[in-house]
């Protein structure tokens, strides 16, 4: 398990993948509003670079990046959204970021040939148009 959201005010973070430093201790807990309720922000200080942890996104230096300071690194969470919805850093304005994978366009055709069975002729119909198409039929 990377995070333990059942934290208290004076919890200290169990050390984990992301975080292997002892006393990073939890000072407040908020929550940010989503359209599937709130998430829990819980505010850390101790040895981390991270300010906050919150519930089902991570913490606001990413998902997978240590908690603990880090030397040289530039690690961030600028923002996090969810259908076209920003909740962190603040809700409202979506992400400015292009977040998600677009849907990959369906490239299915649907034939029907008809009539079987066929003597001399058959009727192709598809579900839209097409251009620059070749249909090749064989019997056996």
């Amino acid at each position: 398990m990377l995070y333990d959201f059942n934290l208290e005010v004076g919890s200290t973070l169990p050390l984990s993948y992301i975080n292997y430093e002892e006393g990073i201790m939890v000072t407040a807990i908020d929550s940010i509003a989503t359209p599937f309720g709130y998430l829990q922000r819980f505010a850390l200080t101790g040895n981390t670079w991270s300010n906050f942890l919150i519930e089902g996104i991570g913490h606001d230096k990413g998902f997978l990046e240590p908690v603990s300071t880090m030397l040289e690194c530039g690690y961030e969470l600028l923002c996090y959204s969810l259908a076209d919805e920003s909740y962190f850093p603040e809700s409202g304005i979506p992400c400015l970021l292009p977040s998600g994978l677009p849907e990959k366009p369906d490239n299915k055709i649907q034939l029907h040939i008809y009539p079987i069975p066929a003597h001399q002729s058959v009727m192709v119909t598809t579900g839209r148009s097409l251009t620059n198409v070749t249909i090749r039929i064989s019997t056996t």
